[in-house]
């Protein structure tokens, strides 16, 4: 039996989340999940798992108390406060897996870290034959001729860069710098998105845009789309599962880490300065269908869909030579 801890709050969006449940499906045995208080219906309704409330956002008690009573072979962490966690309560007691987005090295514990640039070192697991990705679409012919552009920053986008990029490209279309007229931008403002209103009536009578809001899953645009404009968090896995290339911005200083990591393994253009950099990946997107097309090429040629497994694999070598002390 293992035990998954994550964070369920919604703010955070869903990536903790889904790259937990990816995980989970590699396990045949029992799971039992642990979650902050009132927000089951975070995790998807096909989940028949037991769940159980944790008594607050960064609490390991209920975790630790049924790990022990209940002989659990592991417990897998994944929150953005692991920092705060009070895991050494339980280290040498039980093996102890946690998912971080940077380097944290804990002793005594296997990292895995959603970075896309191998790290080498004991007990931490990096790189992009590490990315819990699962492929989803084998045709990239038809993502090549994709007249299609999705622009998501996910469930909150606190920063407002939808705004910013939604600027950038009615600047482009405004003063003709190239033909946008075939292209269909598909905004999508996240649950908790501030202004959608605002942003809506914006682009109501705009035809190159359309804007979505709510939606539970992406899919449907991720199979249409010939290139995106999002963050380099979970998002970009998701991306990268049906090989679409993306100029990333980051949202926050851990991600503004990972720009130039996601720029090395050319699966990705950045953008660090919003104004000079974006138009000038969005006229390469366009004008230079070689560049995007290569992007594609590498997606398809570095990710086989195999992350998730090979996570697991360690996983389990991790459990099965822990000795407690």
């Amino acid at each position: 039996m293992y035990l998954i801890r994550v964070s369920t709050n919604s703010n955070l969006g869903k990536g903790h989340i889904n790259r937990c449940i990816k995980i989970r499906n590699k396990i045949k045995s029992k799971v039992v999940w642990f979650i902050e208080r009132g927000t089951k219906k975070e995790l998807p309704n096909n989940l028949t798992d037991k769940i159980i409330e944790e008594t607050s956002s960064t609490s390991l008690s209920k975790t630790i108390k049924y790990a022990i009573e209940y002989n659990a072979k592991a417990v897998i962490i994944d929150s953005p406060n692991i920092e705060v966690f009070k895991i050494e309560s339980i280290l040498g007691v039980k093996p102890i897996i946690i998912f971080v987005d940077k380097h944290l090295n804990f002793k005594n514990v296997l990292s895995v870290c959603m970075h896309p640039i191998n790290i080498k070192r004991k007990n931490f697991l990096s790189g992009y034959k590490y990315l819990p990705l699962i492929k989803k679409r084998k045709n990239i012919s038809i993502v090549k001729k994709s007249k299609n552009i999705l622009v998501s920053f996910g469930n909150k986008d606190s920063k407002g860069l939808t705004e910013n990029v939604v600027k950038i490209f009615q600047d482009l279309i405004v003063n003709q710098k190239f033909n946008l007229e075939e292209y269909k931008i598909n905004i999508i403002l996240g649950k908790y998105k501030k202004n959608k209103k605002h942003i809506k009536n914006t682009l109501a009578f705009n035809k190159n845009f359309r804007v979505f809001s709510n939606l539970s899953n992406l899919d449907i645009f991720y199979k249409k789309s010939g290139f995106a404009i999002g963050a380099p968090g979970f998002s970009q896995i998701e991306r990268l599962e049906y090989n679409i290339p993306t100029i990333l911005i980051a949202q926050n200083n851990i991600q503004k880490k990972l720009l130039d990591s996601w720029k090395d393994t050319g699966c990705a253009l950045i953008a660090k300065n919003i104004q000079k950099d974006l138009k000038h990946n969005i006229a390469l997107m366009i004008k230079k269908k070689e560049i995007r097309n290569n992007l594609i090429d590498t997606i398809s040629s570095k990710f086989d869909g195999d992350g998730a497994s090979r996570i697991f694999k360690e996983i389990k070598n991790y459990v099965n030579n822990f000795k407690s002390f």
